[in-house]
Formats: structure tokens, sequence, C-alpha cells
């Protein structure tokens, strides 16, 4: 039976023009980053918390982080899912195998993540008798009663697991930095979008080769 490792080894070297990478699909690509905005909106709207003067601040900015983080939750649920019949671009040949597997246990630690967060952050609001709203049009029904010693319990899990996934998402940005300008390899590119091809029109003298520019320029001279 085939792995995912056996089908990366197998991959043959792309070349290095930028153009040629073998990338992820657009829907990857738009995920990951989409995932990254409503991350950085989440984590922001709890930061902001403190800041508040009203309660009716505090508690729309609660609504807008659990609105975000299960949103977020589905996003990576339908990633997760696409992720399985998408073609997948291979770790560099010549890679370390430490570093192969530290890369891929990252990325399937950040996907449990992504999904665990959330999941706390909402038992979390129905242990403590909270309405999760979403995007203020209406309240998910509770999956748990009230009570206060499973609610505290909750929180505790859900911040620690705040603090481990932003840990692993610094490691993601530090690794693909790392690919990018030390390594010189094709990671990072990957997921980034394809770049339009210079056009192939009529040529500037420019970029003419030596002897069709001296070739133009004698029949100039002629005329």
């Amino acid at each position: 039976m085939s792995t995912a490792a056996d089908t990366e080894n197998a991959a043959t070297t792309v070349p290095d023009s930028p153009h040629s990478v073998f990338r992820y699909d657009r829907f990857m690509q738009f995920v990951h980053w989409i995932t990254f905005l409503f991350l950085t909106a989440t984590f922001a709207a709890a930061w902001l918390i403190r800041y508040t003067d009203t309660r009716e601040q505090v508690i729309g900015l609660l609504q807008l982080h659990r609105s975000l983080g299960l949103t977020t939750l589905c996003v990576t649920a339908g990633r997760l899912m696409w992720r399985f019949v998408a073609r997948i671009p291979p770790l560099p040949q010549d890679l370390p195998r430490l570093q192969r597997l530290a890369a891929r246990t990252n990325e399937y630690a950040l996907y449990a993540l992504l999904l665990l967060q959330p999941s706390l952050g909402f038992l979390h609001s129905n242990a403590a008798g909270k309405p999760v709203v979403v995007y203020f049009l209406g309240a998910i029904p509770s999956l748990l009663a009230p009570d206060r010693a499973l609610a505290r319990q909750l929180f505790m899990a859900h911040d620690f697991v705040a603090k481990l996934l932003l840990g692993l998402i610094a490691l993601h940005v530090v690794a693909a930095l790392f690919h990018h300008f030390i390594r010189s390899d094709d990671v990072l590119r990957t997921m980034l979008p394809r770049r339009r091809l210079p056009s192939t029109g009529a040529a500037s003298s420019e970029t003419l080769p030596p002897t069709r520019k001296a070739a133009r320029f004698r029949v100039i001279g002629d005329v």
C-alpha cells in the first residue's frame, strides 16, 4: 500500500522557475489564507475585550469571537475533506527526514487544534450558560447543561490550546520563511498564487539578441 511519503519520494523534481512550481490548487490556497484572516480576527476580538468600556461592547466582541471561531471550525473541516482528494505538493526531495517528519507533524497538529479550539470555546459557552449567537443572527442550540465546574475546566483548556495554537502558527511561519530565504526552495511558493507570465508579444529592441539588434539598426540606417 502506498503512503503519502512514498508519493512525495516518487515525485519528480520540479524546475526552479517560479512559473513551473507544483502548487496547491486555488481552493486550498484560498482556504489557507482565509483561515489566517479568520484566526487573526478571532484572536483580535478576544484581545480587544480588555479595552472595552461597557457590557454591551464586551458581549458584542464575545459573540464576534465565537462566530469567527465557529467559522474557522467549519472552514477547517471543509479544507480537510478537500485535502483527501486534492493533489498535495511534495516536500523537497533533499529535505532531511527529521525535518520532513516535523513539517507533517506540525501540519496535522495545526489541523487538530483548529478543530479543537473552537469546539472547546463552544462547549465552554454552553457549560457557562451563555448563548452562542452566530454573527448576531441566531443562537445555536446548547449541547451541555450549565455547569460551573465544567465551564472552568473547559475555559482553562480553551486558554491552553489557544497558546499552543499560537506557538504552532509561529513555528509554521518561521519554517516557511526558513524554506524561502535560507533553503531557497519552493515550499512557500506552493501556497502562493501563480504569477502571470510576461507578455509574449513583439519584442522590444532591449530584449532582442545582439545580432538581431545589429541587423535591425542596419536596416534602419539603410532606409
